[in-house]
């Protein structure tokens, strides 16, 4: 089965060319909240509000509750703004509420042990000084006098409504609030010596306000004759009775013809409206629209926001075109309307438009790739490597494989392949790494990996094949840990080229890795050369792979981003590789294998701003 030589075929897995990627389809989704800030009254620059912390980063914080120091603020009415910042560092709109801090009281550390109240007194009508007014005895000084009684002489008052008024003090002098009650000494009767037999309560009867009609002669109350009938419902007849306050009145009468006192109660008819029996079932919401500042166009007529009609769209999405907004501060107002024709209230929220630059335009379509070519280990300049023949001159280069001849020309070992298109200008240089053996138990044609359809196809070709049994399809999302998917059989003994394909459904967001372990008869086995593809359709965010990492490291953004360089730092700081991009790009490389094993940083620098990711070297 062995074989003198040395036949390396590649797959052109990627061509990055400058220009080439579609147009996102969507802005990158929101990272997470990394830093929320607070200011009262004034509004500063962006990150120059209070921090709130003690919250964990997530893309929601609707439950984090902070601290807002109040502290040398002037009593009275004073608004609050607050406003988040992602990990992207994007502020959101500014939310802000009012609040009063009059009534900010300062809580008592401790409160004061409680002492006996030694000391009560009562006054009608006219409110004496403190102690002037006339004394209660028969208690027994205590903190609690609830259920203590006392009598109250009314020798001298006038018949009539009077106010009677009752405080006490304790043993520290403090006096307590003065209690106010009124009393009717219309009809004061001496107390019998004894009380007569109580007998059933058989006639209820009210009025409202001075239309008394008499005893007897008022609307009758239905209830069912008792002594007591204190836990008694009844409904009042209001109506006609116009909106205000108002008295009703209310009186009994006994089996032996004696009339209760006429007990009498204030309601406000202000507000008494029949209650629904219940409330209308929620209809869909069908119309929303939004204005900025004072552009209200009246309901319906203003921007309208494209959304699926419903209920509830607390987490709807929608872009605000601001395109010539004057640069400041604004304010954006938003309305919704439900299928019975009803307007919600106009909410409003205040953004700041000052960094705020216009969306790009598309760019301009990428011209077709006229150019390729190829090298090993050492480049010559651009256009001076082995051409390679673009198919059919169309300019598609996407999963293109080629087979490339390199035996007998390498010594044994790990070489470097290089691969790079023209597209006015020139692409990236893309480089693969691959293994020179003097021996090989297969020649292979190629070996390539596509996504189609959501699914990983991994399909490769061997020239020649002596001796083989099988082959291991294998994968990983890391580049060093694989893990066997799936076994297809080897033609054993072939001279003519042998095609071979596996489908791996669902391959894991973000970079697959895909190597075939080709496995002899007698059991040796070599690994062919690692393939990726990247599934970007669900990338969230930067991923870098692998981790740890051999020879190439490949860094994958969610969507199409102008990245200037990225450099790669030891631990302590020191720079020790730097690579120019200045193009938009969504994967680019860089070849890391002569670092030495450890740890690194390497920091990607954008137009803007700037992320660090640490990686291993192994």
């Amino acid at each position: 089965m062995k074989k003198i030589g040395t036949s390396i075929a590649i797959s052109l897995l990627y061509i990055f060319a400058a220009a080439q990627q579609p147009y996102p389809a969507a802005p990158a989704a929101a990272g997470n909240i990394t830093g929320i800030e607070y200011f009262v009254d004034a509004i500063p620059a962006f990150g120059a509000g209070t921090p709130l912390t003690g919250f964990a980063a997530a893309t929601d914080v609707n439950a984090f509750a902070g601290t807002v120091n109040i502290a040398g603020l002037t009593p009275g009415f004073h608004r609050i703004y607050f406003r988040a910042r992602n990990s992207n560092g994007i502020w959101s709109l500014t939310s802000n509420s009012f609040f009063d801090n009059y009534t900010v009281p300062v809580y008592p550390t401790a409160q004061p042990a409680p002492t006996n109240i030694n000391n009560i007194e009562y006054f009608i009508d006219a409110n004496p000084a403190f102690g002037s007014g006339i004394a209660i005895t028969g208690f027994t000084p205590s903190i609690d006098i609830n259920g203590f009684a006392a009598s109250i002489n009314l020798t001298g008052v006038t018949p009539g409504y009077h106010n009677i008024y009752v405080r006490s003090k304790n043993a520290n002098q403090q006096w307590s609030l003065t209690n106010l009650g009124v009393f009717d000494n219309s009809i004061s009767l001496p107390y019998p010596a004894a009380a007569a037999p109580v007998t059933n309560i058989v006639q209820l009867e009210y009025f409202i306000d001075n239309n008394d009609l008499g005893f007897g002669n008022c609307t009758p109350i239905s209830f069912t004759p008792g002594t007591n009938i204190f836990n008694l419902n009844a409904n009042i007849n209001i109506t006609g009775l116009p909106a205000g306050v108002h008295r009703v009145y209310i009186r009994g009468r006994d089996a032996n013809g004696n009339w209760s006192l006429t007990n009498v109660d204030v309601f406000d008819n202000a507000s008494a409206i029949p209650y629904p029996s219940a409330p209308s079932p929620a209809t869909n919401l069908v119309q929303l629209e939004y204005f900025i500042d004072n552009n209200d166009l009246g309901f319906g007529n203003c921007t309208q926001i494209p959304f699926t009609a419903g209920t509830n769209i607390t987490n709807l999405n929608t872009n605000i075109n601001i395109s010539g907004l004057p640069t400041g501060f604004h304010i954006a107002y938003f309305r919704g309307k439900d299928a019975n024709g009803k307007w919600s209230l106009t909410n409003f929220s205040v953004f700041d438009n000052s960094a705020t630059t216009p969306y790009p335009s598309a760019p301009a379509a990428a011209p077709a790739i006229g150019n390729m070519e190829y090298f090993v280990d050492v480049d010559p300049g651009f256009g001076n490597a082995t051409p390679i023949t673009v198919p059919i001159n169309t300019g598609d280069v996407n999963n293109y494989a080629v087979n490339i001849a390199l035996s007998g020309s390498l010594s044994a070992g790990t070489h470097y392949l290089y691969i790079r298109s023209k597209q006015n200008p020139w692409s990236l240089t893309n480089v693969v790494p691959f293994d020179a053996l003097g021996t090989v138990p297969v020649t292979w044609a190629f070996i390539k990996a596509q996504l189609l359809n959501n699914n990983t196809l991994v399909s490769w070709a061997t020239l020649r094949e002596s001796n083989s049994s099988h082959f291991n399809i294998e994968h990983s999302t890391n580049g060093s840990n694989f893990t066997k998917l799936g076994e297809l059989t080897a033609a054993g003994n072939s001279n003519t080229t042998k095609h071979y394909s596996y489908t791996h459904a669902n391959p894991a967001s973000g970079f697959n890795f895909y190597r075939i372990k080709q496995i002899d008869n007698d059991g040796q086995f070599k690994y062919s050369i690692i393939v990726t593809v990247l599934k970007s359709n669900t990338q969230q965010q930067t991923v870098i792979a692998p981790n740890p990492v051999k020879e190439l490291l490949h860094i994958a953004e969610p969507e199409l981003k102008f990245v200037q360089s990225a450099e790669i730092y030891s631990t302590d700081g020191a720079l020790l590789i730097r690579k120019n991009i200045q193009t938009d790009v969504q994967v680019f490389s860089i070849p890391v294998i002569k670092l030495a094993a450890g740890s690194y940083i390497i920091k990607v620098n954008y137009k803007n701003d700037s992320k660090s990711f640490r990686f291993i070297k192994d």
